[in-house]
C-alpha cells in the first residue's frame, strides 16, 4: 500500500501537469471565458474574480499555450522596454512591475539601457522596431524642441517595419505626437517640495536640475516658487546634473566653489541628492541645520540614509504596470468594428515625505514602507 502523503503528491504532480483551462475555471469557480478574459485583459472582471482565477493558475502551474496564441493573433509576442538608467535606484520598481504584467498577459520582455544618452535610446528603439516586436515602452532623455520631430522619426521607422508596432513613453508626454503616454505630475510635486523648503525658512534655494533642455517640470516649479515668493534667483545656484550619484556630488562641489551662501537645495532626483549629501557633510555642513536638502522619487534608500533624506514619493510601480497595460491593451485592441483608437495620456499624482533632511523633528515611526 502506497504512503497516502506521496499518493497525493503524485495526484497533485498529475493535475499541475496536465492542467487545461477547464481546470483552472474549476478551481476558480469562473466560468472558462472568465479565465480567457482574465489571462488576455480583453474584459473587465471584478478584482476579487480576478485573484480567485490568478491563485487557479498558480496553484496549478497552468500555462497558456503561446506559441499558439502567437500564429493565431499573428503577434510575436515580445515587448521591449527602453530605461534611461536600468541599474539606478529608480528603474528597477518601475522594470520589475512592467515585467510581472508582461508575464501575466503572455509577454517576454527585452530590456535596453539607454544611460541617459539620447543616440544610445535612439539606436535601442530603433533595432526592437526593426526586429518587429509588438509594442515599446520607452522613456526619453530627448530635448523638448525635438520631441516631435523625434516622435515622426519613430513613426516613420514603424512604417518602414510593415507592422503596427505600439509605442508608450514613460514620464514624458509625448501624446500631441500621436504616442500613448504614462506620465508623473512633477510640477505640482517640486512645488510641494519648494514650499516645504520654504516653511522650514529656507530663503536661498539651490537647485539641481535634470540634463538641459528636457523641458524638465521640478525646475520650472523651482522657478515659479522663488517668483511666487519674491525669493532671490541666482543662475549661480542652478546646476543641471545627469541624474547619477556622482553627477550630484561633482555639481555640488562647483556650486560649493562659487562661494555664494544657500540654506537649501532641491535636487530633482534622490540618486542625485545621495551625491549632493555626500559632498555637503564631507565639507562639515550640517544638514539640516546649516543646509536642507530635498530629493526626488522616493526611492528605498531615503530612509536609511544618515540623515534619511526628505523626497517627493512617485508611484513608481504604478508606473511600470500602467505603461505596460496600456501597451499590452493598444496592442490586442481588435481592428475593425468601428473602433476610433484615440491617443492616452494619464499623469500620475506625487506626494512629498518630509525626513530629517529638512525636518529635525522627523520621526522615522511615521515613515511611510
Amino acid at each position: 500500500m502506497r504512503d497516502p502523503e506521496v499518493q497525493h503528491a503524485r495526484q497533485k504532480a498529475e493535475r499541475i501537469f496536465m492542467a487545461t483551462i477547464k481546470d483552472v475555471a474549476r478551481t476558480a469557480h469562473v466560468a472558462i471565458s472568465t479565465v480567457s478574459h482574465v489571462i488576455n485583459g480583453t474584459k473587465y472582471v471584478s478584482e476579487d474574480v480576478r485573484q480567485r482565477v490568478v491563485s487557479a493558475i498558480e496553484e496549478l502551474h497552468y500555462s497558456t499555450n503561446y506559441a499558439a496564441r502567437s500564429m493565431k493573433s499573428k503577434r510575436s509576442m515580445q515587448l521591449g522596454f527602453v530605461a534611461l538608467d536600468m541599474c539606478g535606484l529608480f528603474f528597477p520598481y518601475v522594470l520589475k512591475e512592467a515585467a510581472k504584467i508582461a508575464s501575466f498577459r503572455g509577454y517576454s520582455v527585452t530590456i535596453s539601457d539607454s544611460n541617459c544618452d539620447f543616440e544610445t535610446e535612439k539606436k535601442n528603439i530603433t533595432d526592437l522596431i526593426m526586429r518587429q516586436i509588438d509594442g515599446i515602452v520607452f522613456s526619453s532623455i530627448v530635448k523638448k524642441e525635438s520631441m516631435k520631430e523625434y516622435a515622426n522619426y519613430l513613426h516613420d521607422q514603424i512604417q518602414k517595419s510593415g507592422k503596427d508596432i505600439r509605442l508608450v513613453s514613460l514620464e514624458r508626454d509625448f501624446s500631441p505626437y500621436g504616442i500613448d503616454s504614462i506620465c508623473v505630475d512633477t510640477y505640482h510635486g517640486a512645488c510641494q517640495a519648494m514650499q516645504h523648503l520654504i516653511d522650514a525658512g529656507c530663503r536661498s534655494i539651490a537647485h539641481i536640475s535634470a540634463p538641459v533642455g528636457t523641458g524638465d517640470d521640478r525646475y520650472n516649479a523651482y522657478l515659479d516658487t522663488l517668483k511666487k515668493y519674491r525669493l532671490p534667483m541666482n543662475n549661480r545656484l542652478i546646476l543641471s546634473g545627469d541624474l547619477s550619484h556622482n553627477s550630484g556630488y561633482e555639481k555640488t562641489l562647483e556650486l560649493l566653489s562659487h562661494q555664494l551662501p544657500f540654506d537649501g537645495i532641491f535636487v530633482a532626483n534622490d540618486q542625485m541628492a545621495i551625491g549632493v549629501m555626500q559632498a555637503l557633510l564631507e565639507h562639515h555642513f550640517r544638514i539640516p541645520e546649516d543646509v536642507k536638502v530635498l530629493g526626488f522619487d522616493d526611492v528605498f534608500v531615503c530612509q536609511m540614509l544618515n540623515p534619511p533624506l526628505s523626497s517627493v514619493h512617485v508611484e513608481k510601480r504604478r508606473l511600470g504596470r500602467s505603461a505596460m497595460e496600456l501597451l499590452i491593451d493598444a496592442i490586442e485592441q481588435e481592428p475593425g468594428d468601428g473602433n476610433v483608437r484615440n491617443v492616452h495620456c494619464e499623469t500620475l499624482s506625487c506626494c512629498l515625505v518630509p525626513r530629517k533632511s529638512t525636518d529635525s523633528d522627523y520621526n522615522s515611526s511615521l515613515d511611510r514602507t
